[in-house]
C-alpha cells in the first residue's frame, strides 16, 4: 500500500503542540495544569495521528485514479495546516477551558468573535499564524516522511486507550470534549420542548418597570460603596467567607444585614452589573448579544440618580482592559489599571488582554483619596481576584480569604480617615459559575449591608440584582425595604443562550434556546409558559431598548 509523505506534519505539529503546553505550562506557575496538559498533548496527537491515518485510507480508495497519492497527499497537507493552527490557539486557553469548558460545536460567530477580539487580542493571531506560515514553509520542503502504516495504527490505538481511561472525565482538550457532550447530549435523545426565540420582534406585550427614584433624601450616607464580588455563589460564601477565624464577617456580622435569598439574573458580569444598577433584566448573553440590548445603559439608573443628588460616582476596576463598563456616562470618573495613582507592590498578571490586570488592594489608595476630597461619593469597585484561577496559583490564597483582606484593609482606612460612620458597604456578587448555566445554586448569590449603625439580621425574602436600587435606597432612608418577589427570570453566559425561571422555593426550569430542551427542571414548570413569557418579555425590552 502506497504510504502518504505527510508524516512530517504529524511531527511538525506534535512538536509545536509540545512546545506550547511546556510553555503556558511553566507561565501559569500552577502544577495543577501539569497533568491535565499532558493529557490535552495527547489528543493533539490523537487527532493527528486519526487525520494521518484517514490519509492513508484515502489515497488506498483513490488509487485508481490517483497512482501517485498526491491528490490525497496535497489534500490532507490543507487538512493539516488548518487543523495544526487551529490546535495551537488553544494551549493559552487551557486553564481557563478547565474552569469553563464550552462546547465549541454550539458556538456562534459572534461569541468567536468577542473571544478572538476582546479577550484573546492579538494572542489569538500570532501563535496560529505563525505556526501556520512555518507548516507552509514544511509543506514546500522537498524532503518527506513516512509513517509506517503499522505503527500509526499501534500508535493511535494506544492514544484512544489512555483517551478511554480519561473520558469519564471532562476532557481538557477543547475538541474532544466537544465531541464527548455533544455525544452526551445525543444519548440523552431529548427532542424540542419550545420553538427558538425571535430576537428582533418589538412589541410591548410585557411590562417593564424602569427605575423610579424615591423622592426621600438620602441623608443617612456620604459615602456608599457598592462591592462586587467576582463569580462567588451564596454557599461558597456561607461556607467559607463567614467561617474565616477573625475575618471580616466575625468582627462585624453585628452590624450586616445578609439577605440569603438573593439571585444574579444573568451569568455574565457586565449584564449582572447593568441590572444591578438599572433594576431591568437583560435578556441577552453578555458578550455576544451586546448590540441587542446596548440601549438599556441609557435608562433610569442608580448611578445616575445620585449624580443628580451631587454624589460625585467612581467606577473602578483594575483590569487593564475593561471596553464593559455599565451605564457609561453616569460616571464622574471611570478609572482602570493605568488610572492607579500609587505604585505599590502589587502583584499584576494576565497572558490575554481581558485577564490582564492589578490586584484589587492596589485600588484602595485611589479610592481613599476620592473618598477624601469629594463630601458625598458613589462607588462600583468591580473587584478581578479570582476572575483567573491564575490569582490563587500566583499567590496560594483563596478568592474568598482575598476579599476578606481587601474588605477589612478597606475598612480599616475609611475608620482611620474618620469616615466609618458616613459609609455604606454594599457587598454582592455578580453570579456563580458561569460554565453551570443550569445549576440553580449559580444563581443564588451574597448580599451583605454594612453599616456602624447596623443591627444584625438575616433577610430570606426572595430577591435579586433587579432590587438592589431599591434596597440600597431603603438603607439610606430614602425608600421602604423592596417587596419579595415570586419568580425571576434568569439568563445564562454567552457561551450559550440559556434561559429560565427561578421561583421563591427554588422551583426552576432552564431551557437551551439553541435545542429548544430542557437543560435542568426541578418542580413542575412548564417550559411553554417559560418560553412565551421570557419571548413576550424579549418582544417588549426590544421595543423600550432594542437597536
Amino acid at each position: 500500500m502506497k504510504l502518504t509523505q505527510n508524516g512530517k506534519f504529524v511531527v511538525y505539529f506534535t512538536v509545536v503542540q509540545f512546545i506550547l503546553h511546556l510553555f503556558y505550562t511553566i507561565n501559569t506557575n500552577d502544577p495543577r495544569v501539569m497533568l491535565p496538559g499532558l493529557i490535552a498533548f495527547s489528543q493533539d496527537v490523537l487527532i493527528l495521528m486519526t487525520i494521518y491515518l484517514l490519509n492513508i485510507l484515502v489515497a488506498k480508495a483513490l488509487r485508481k485514479y490517483d497512482k501517485t497519492g498526491r491528490i490525497a497527499d496535497y489534500s490532507f497537507a490543507v487538512i493539516f495546516l488548518i487543523s495544526g493552527a487551529l490546535l495551537a490557539l488553544y494551549p493559552v486557553l487551557l486553564r481557563e477551558f478547565l474552569n469553563y469548558p464550552v462546547n465549541i460545536f454550539e458556538g456562534d460567530i459572534d461569541s468567536a468573535s468577542v473571544l478572538i477580539n476582546e479577550y484573546l487580542g492579538l494572542s489569538a493571531i500570532i501563535t496560529p499564524l505563525a505556526v501556520l506560515l512555518l507548516g507552509i514553509v514544511i509543506a514546500l520542503l522537498k524532503k518527506d516522511f513516512q509513517i509506517p502504516a503499522k505503527v500509526a495504527i499501534v500508535l493511535t490505538i494506544l492514544l484512544l486507550i489512555v483517551t478511554g481511561l480519561t473520558i469519564r472525565q471532562t476532557s481538557p482538550h477543547p475538541f474532544i470534549y466537544s465531541v464527548q457532550n455533544s455525544a452526551e447530549m445525543l444519548l440523552k435523545n431529548e427532542v424540542r420542548a419550545v420553538p427558538t426565540l425571535e430576537r428582533k420582534i418589538k412589541t410591548k406585550t410585557s411590562e417593564i418597570i424602569e427605575l423610579k427614584p424615591p423622592i426621600g433624601e438620602l441623608n443617612k450616607y456620604e459615602n456608599i460603596l457598592l462591592i462586587v464580588l467576582e463569580g462567588v455563589t451564596a454557599k461558597d460564601f456561607e461556607n467559607e467567607f463567614m467561617k474565616i477565624p477573625g475575618g471580616f464577617w466575625e468582627k462585624n456580622k453585628n452590624n450586616i444585614t445578609y439577605y440569603k435569598n438573593y439571585y444574579t439574573t444573568n451569568l455574565d458580569s457586565y449584564t449582572s452589573l447593568i441590572s444591578m444598577l438599572t433594576g431591568i433584566q437583560v435578556p441577552y448573553r453578555a458578550y455576544a448579544d451586546e448590540s441587542a440590548y446596548t440601549g438599556v445603559n441609557s435608562a433610569n439608573n442608580l448611578a445616575r440618580d445620585l449624580k443628580n443628588r451631587d454624589f460625585k460616582n467612581l467606577f473602578i476596576s483594575t483590569y487593564q482592559y475593561q471596553p464593559y463598563v455599565p451605564v457609561k456616562n453616569s460616571w464622574n470618573q471611570i478609572v482602570d489599571m493605568s488610572g492607579l495613582k500609587e505604585k505599590g507592590n502589587w502583584l499584576t498578571l494576565g497572558t490575554n488582554k481581558m485577564e490582564s490586570a492589578t490586584e484589587d488592594k492596589a485600588a484602595i489608595p485611589f479610592v481613599m483619596e476620592y473618598i477624601q476630597k469629594n463630601e458625598k461619593i458613589f462607588l462600583l469597585d468591580e473587584l478581578v481576584y479570582g476572575h483567573s484561577p491564575e490569582w490563587r496559583a500566583r499567590t496560594g490564597v483563596t478568592q474568598l480569604e482575598y476579599y476578606d483582606s481587601f474588605l477589612t484593609e478597606l475598612k480599616e482606612k475609611i475608620k482611620q480617615a474618620g469616615e466609618l460612620s458616613k459609609t455604606l458597604f454594599v457587598v454582592v456578587s455578580d453570579h456563580g459559575d458561569r460554565s453551570k448555566a443550569f445549576d440553580s445554586e449559580n444563581y443564588r448569590v451574597p448580599l451583605f449591608l454594612f453599616y456602624s449603625e447596623n443591627r444584625e439580621k438575616v433577610n430570606n425574602d426572595f430577591l435579586s440584582h433587579l432590587d438592589l436600587p431599591q434596597l440600597i435606597y431603603y438603607h439610606s432612608g430614602a425608600s421602604k425595604e423592596p417587596d419579595a418577589r415570586e419568580n425571576i427570570f434568569i439568563v445564562g453566559s454567552t457561551e450559550r443562550w440559556i434561559y429560565g425561571e427561578i421561583k421563591s422555593g427554588n422551583e426552576h426550569t432552564f431551557i437551551l434556546d439553541s435545542k429548544g430542551t430542557v437543560l435542568s427542571k426541578f418542580a413542575n414548570i412548564s417550559a411553554a409558559k417559560i418560553q412565551k413569557n421570557f419571548q413576550e418579555y424579549v418582544n417588549s425590552f426590544n421595543y423600550l431598548f432594542g437597536n
